[in-house]
């Protein structure tokens, strides 16, 4: 994670409560203000800066800056290792550097166009493979984020008005059943509903037919039935 050295276990913040807070996997943000107010706001900081990105590719799945607690869990992990980002740095410099005389080790014997063709090769990779890991979160989970942070507007919307429960059952919808739900055309939700009364009327009969507990068709079911919900309150609005 970006910057995380901001939280190595050197700084003077780590001792005491805060550390404890942290190690025994505390992750309510509320206590950890009345415990100290300045390490609450450096980490809320941080969170804002660098939490702004998806965890996986999945739009209905919090992002980082929702879930403080994966943050914490990961200085919880960084102060269990001692965690020193310099010597982490001075290794993996280390590291490289070995490798790479092993490398031209094993190369002394070939032709001087092999040679120049690894080092070539290495000074491509220098330069970009880091900008790979610099600019991941700029292509995908920035973007996802920014998608996440509009559909989950819309869905505060329609829950105002009763159309959805709650504001994470827009990710029940597709795009054009979202937009039509916050334009107001509930005529496109009745079709809507039949759909996913259908689709509830399948899982059952497959449970049934099965008579066995099936976790996916169940969790299905379960989705269904909150949006057949939803659905026929809003049509009885229209």
């Amino acid at each position: 994670m970006p910057r995380s050295h901001l939280f190595a276990p050197e700084h003077e913040e780590f001792r005491g409560t805060v550390r404890r807070f942290i190690e025994n996997g505390e992750t309510d943000l509320a206590r950890l203000w009345e415990i100290d107010a300045e390490f609450a706001s450096r980490f809320c900081a941080y969170q804002e800066e660098f939490g702004f990105r998806s965890i996986r590719y999945e739009v209905a799945d919090p992002s980082i800056l929702e879930t403080p607690s994966l943050t914490l869990s990961l200085i919880a992990d960084q102060l269990r290792t001692g965690y020193d980002p310099a010597a982490r740095a001075a290794e993996v410099a280390r590291r490289r550097e070995a490798a790479r005389a092993e490398a031209r080790a094993l190369l002394a014997g070939r032709p001087e166009v092999d040679r120049a063709r690894f080092e070539r090769a290495l000074d491509r990779a220098e330069r970009w493979y880091p900008a790979r890991e610099d600019y991941a979160p700029m292509t995908f989970s920035e973007q996802l984020a920014l998608i996440r942070r509009v559909a989950l507007e819309m869905g505060r919307r329609l829950a105002e008005s009763s159309l959805i429960d709650g504001p994470d059952d827009i990710f029940f919808l597709e795009g054009e059943e979202a937009g039509a739900a916050l334009a107001g055309r509930l005529a496109r939700l009745g079709e809507l509903l039949q759909r996913l009364a259908a689709v509830v009327d399948r899982v059952i009969a497959g449970v049934e037919a099965r008579q066995v507990q099936m976790p996916a068709q169940l969790d299905a079911f379960v989705r269904c039935q909150r949006m057949q919900h939803a659905y026929q309150r809003a049509g009885r609005r229209s």
